[in-house]
């Protein structure tokens, strides 16, 4: 159930989000949070537009995106929390849907970041609607400059209550569809959820 785009394009801030046809609901949010250059912008690039362009990826962020999940229209805005912001992490996360903690696998230190970024935003977050948060590892396409194991990142997202955890490639879209799948349904049981 791979997201389809109806529409993916920049977007300047947050104001977009009251911009929805009257047979959208409100969007759901999106936000990605984790360490500099493990591949945030070319996550929100890939999902607005299909592929991996290192030269454009600057340009989206945030990022809205019109779909389809069977009769129901949805549109999502994904925010990227700078990272030269990330004492607001908070800020840019508050009415996330879903949070995406992103870490580099080629980079141990980024992981290490994966944790206390969890424990800084969990508390400020409000208790209902509950956001869900993923774990997604990128870049694993660099093999040989692999630094962070599967299973250490396995065992991370079990400490932090279970949450789903994914290894991906932005720039080859290895398990891409996989990730999308899981957000797809998310998106669907939010947007039930709201229409109760």
């Amino acid at each position: 159930m791979y997201l389809e785009q109806e529409h993916g394009f920049a977007v300047r801030d947050e104001r977009m989000m009251q911009m929805a046809r009257p047979d959208y609901q409100k969007p759901i949010k999106i936000c990605l949070l984790g360490a500099k250059k493990v591949g945030k912008k070319a996550f929100a690039f890939r999902f607005a537009k299909g592929y991996y362009n290192l030269d454009s990826v600057l340009e989206f962020t945030p990022v809205l995106k019109k779909i389809e999940i069977g009769n129901r229209h949805l549109q999502i805005v994904m925010v990227i929390t700078p990272s030269e912001q990330e004492s607001l992490m908070h800020q840019f996360a508050r009415g996330s849907d879903i949070i995406i903690i992103i870490y580099d696998t080629t980079s141990r230190a980024s992981f290490d970041t994966i944790r206390p970024i969890y424990q800084e935003i969990l508390p400020r977050l409000p208790a209902k609607p509950q956001a869900r948060f993923v774990l997604l590892g990128n870049k694993s396409d660099l093999k040989q400059a692999r630094q962070v194991g599967r299973d250490a990142a396995e065992s991370l997202a079990k400490e932090l209550g279970n949450i789903p955890f994914f290894e991906v490639s932005c720039l080859t879209g290895n398990n891409y569809d996989g990730v999308m799948d899981f957000i797809s349904s998310i998106c669907s049981q939010t947007s039930t959820a709201r229409s109760k």
